[in-house]
């Protein structure tokens, strides 16, 4: 069964628009759909927004149901100059971003590897693969996750200078792929960005573009579980 999370009501409204027979239910930390995409049965749940609530949610499901394949799916701040408002990250690894043990001397960044998780090659593949049956554009790469709104430059800076090449921010991504990765189960991240850290106008932005950033990442993630039930 795949289980497909997102953080916020917009992020679940556009994915649970492609789930046929839905059944509705309530969990501690929000709604659940559970259903079938592509006659794949799926249990898509909104998490709430933060690390702790996403990793609680996880764990609620995987404990509730048998679990292969988690996606999370949904908006992400870009921190590349190479992004536009629409573009979709698939994402590689992920990590905390506002995770520091450097009082410790543990390292601060990419090498700190106890705490960086890979998404899964083949789930990365087959969505790289829909890259021409949507408009916006697809890359893979990196991301980070905290529990803030990243719109002040200065810490904007500061992440971009401590993880080389990374894409985009969110605040659930590295916490769904921690918890998957202890359980062993394979797991996808896909997020549209929604805002531009670099612009001053930065939160306005989310404000207005996260609609359109919900529609592509589930987009992108109806075409890849179709291309999981024709494997």
């Amino acid at each position: 069964m795949i289980v497909i999370l997102a953080a916020i009501q917009a992020e679940f409204d556009a994915l649970v628009a492609f789930v046929k027979n839905p059944m509705q239910k309530m969990t501690p930390f929000g709604e659940l759909v559970e259903g079938t995409i592509f006659d794949q049965h799926v249990v898509c749940a909104q998490t709430g927004v933060g690390k702790s609530a996403a990793a609680a949610t996880t764990t609620y499901l995987i404990e509730r149901y048998s679990v292969s394949t988690i996606i999370n799916v949904g908006s992400a701040g870009g921190l590349s100059e190479d992004l536009a408002i629409g573009d979709i990250v698939v994402v590689d690894k992920v990590t905390y971003h506002d995770f520091d043990l450097t009082a410790f001397d543990y390292p601060y960044g990419w090498d700190f590897d106890d705490y960086v998780f890979y998404a899964d090659q083949n789930l990365i593949e087959k969505a790289m693969s829909k890259k021409q049956l949507l408009d916006s554009k697809i890359v893979s790469g990196p991301l980070a996750s905290g529990d803030q709104f990243i719109h002040d430059k200065q810490h904007f800076e500061k992440i971009k200078q401590a993880f080389a090449g990374l894409l985009a921010v969110d605040m659930e991504g590295a916490a769904i792929g921690h918890v998957a990765s202890l359980y062993n189960i394979r797991f996808a991240i896909i997020r549209s960005i929604s805002d531009l850290v670099l612009k001053d106008d930065n939160p306005s932005d989310f404000s207005l573009y996260i609609q359109k950033a919900a529609a592509n990442s589930a987009a992108l993630v109806n075409h890849l579980i179709y291309t999981l039930a024709n494997q």
